[in-house]
């Protein structure tokens, strides 16, 4: 259960971060455009998205498993 808990605190964690790097993207400009409007940035957010996401079925899958088990 303890595993759970950090797990979902990690994941917790790394959903503010997501959140702090796009909000920071939609504010900063560099070379005259936001930085959200540049593909390689665009792409980086996708896949912490996507890494966010996956992580975050793990920690419910895990704790499904530990409720149920037999």
């Amino acid at each position: 259960a303890l595993n759970v808990c950090l797990g979902a605190s990690s994941v917790g964690g790394a959903h503010a971060c997501l959140v702090h790097a796009r909000n920071h993207a939609l504010v900063r400009k560099q070379f005259n455009q936001r930085l959200a409007d540049m593909q390689s940035v665009q792409f980086k957010l996708a896949d912490m998205a996507t890494r966010l996401y996956y992580s975050r079925m793990m920690v419910r899958y895990l704790n499904f498993y530990l409720m149920f088990r037999r």
